[in-house]
């Protein structure tokens, strides 16, 4: 068996250290399922947030397995043989990447709003409509929900707006986001992006920076939601 390597100072990896120690102790036996998520959270002092992102991280390690609905099982030794890479030590976790995108995408449909103009305004309804003609089919809709937010950067006005915008989603492909993102996919959630991003839309089709700011947050929100509403 493969030890893993040690985790960073990251808080989740904290957590995900103490569990590893709990079930390496037999606090916690093979096949067994984890206390309830409250409960645990309760216990090691931290935020729903935090654990659920060591979750992941103990998952990506095989120490667990994720059962959505059912709850968090612990492997048997014999699973554990994949090592925490360098990559995921260093892996923000969702919420720290969706904060991040909340304060600068944001504020970048806000200047969207004052300084695009038509051609790019036309650019992003368009992007809209691809989307929706594709949202049966993930891998196509999430390149055109890509280029929906960098287009907006792009219009925002500010020259590093497209570069960070990049540079965030990037980040989605991580192992820490991809873990959990890869459990909510469905094609309810892109119908729920589409109408989110229409009032991204609005708000700087009609120039008002406030609307734009708001939805774009919103939809932010929304998808953060989506890290609570699976329950384990």
């Amino acid at each position: 068996m493969k030890i893993p390597k040690p985790l960073s100072n990251r808080r989740y990896n904290q957590i995900a250290k103490k569990l590893i120690q709990e079930i390496k102790d037999g606090n916690y036996l093979s096949g067994e399922r984890l206390p309830p998520e409250r409960e645990l959270a309760e216990k090691l002092a931290v935020s729903r947030t935090t654990l659920r992102e060591a979750f992941i991280a103990l998952e990506l390690m095989r120490f667990v397995d994720i059962r959505i609905g059912s709850g968090i099982y612990v492997l048997p030794e014999a699973a554990r043989s994949i090592e925490i890479t360098p990559k995921l030590q260093d892996d923000p976790g969702p919420d720290n990447q969706l904060e991040m995108r909340r304060l600068i995408e944001g504020h970048l449909a806000f200047k969207a709003a004052i300084h695009a103009d038509e051609k790019d305004i036309k650019k992003i309804q368009e992007i809209l409509e691809l989307m929706d003609q594709h949202r049966k089919k993930t891998a196509e809709f999430e390149k055109f929900d890509r280029e929906f937010h960098i287009t907006i950067a792009k219009a925002s006005g500010n020259a590093l707006g497209p570069n960070l915008v990049k540079w965030l989603w990037n980040l989605r492909e991580a192992e820490m986001f991809f873990s959990w993102f890869s459990k909510t996919r469905s094609e309810s959630y892109r119908q729920r992006t589409i109408k989110d991003h229409e009032k991204i839309w609005k708000g700087i089709s009609i120039r008002m920076p406030e609307i734009a700011l708001t939805a774009m947050q919103s939809h932010i929100d929304v998808i953060r939601e989506r890290f609570f509403e699976k329950n384990i």
